[in-house]
């Protein structure tokens, strides 16, 4: 669940397309904001109104088959930035549960590792490189 600057509220749904209640009217529609062939898992809205999405392709969620992505669109919902990889090939997330963002662009985003919730926080900058991982206090 997010809220657009327009007081819209943009849902995950089961398939690639975003849902939006309309502020105004309370009506459910499909969204501008699609990611087939990927399914949705997380969404973040940023102060300047770009919408961030968490996505993935079929199979198991551990180990992690298939594809895990982080979407940036614009407000007409187009794709700005994809983050998958980082530079050496290797995927950056497994399972992607909550996105959020800082003042300077930076995305942060909760990875759950394994079906027991291991998990960690993963903090990339506009380039898609890794500025910190946070795995927790041994």
């Amino acid at each position: 669940l997010a809220v657009t600057p327009t007081g819209d509220l943009l849902l995950v749904p089961d398939g690639s397309v975003l849902k939006q209640i309309s502020g105004k009217t309370g009506e459910l529609t499909d969204s501008i904001y699609n990611m087939s062939p990927l399914d949705p898992i997380s969404i973040h809205v940023t102060k300047d109104g770009k919408v961030i999405v968490a996505a993935k392709s079929g199979g198991s969620a551990w180990p992690a088959t298939g594809r895990r992505v982080i979407f940036v669109m614009n407000q007409k919902g187009e794709h700005e930035t994809i983050y998958e990889h980082d530079k050496n090939n290797i995927r950056l997330f497994i399972y992607p549960l909550s996105i959020t963002s800082t003042d300077n662009g930076n995305i942060c985003l909760v990875d759950q590792l394994s079906k027991e919730f291991r998990g960690r926080v993963v903090v990339l900058n506009r380039d898609g490189e890794i500025v910190q991982i946070y795995t927790g206090h041994h």
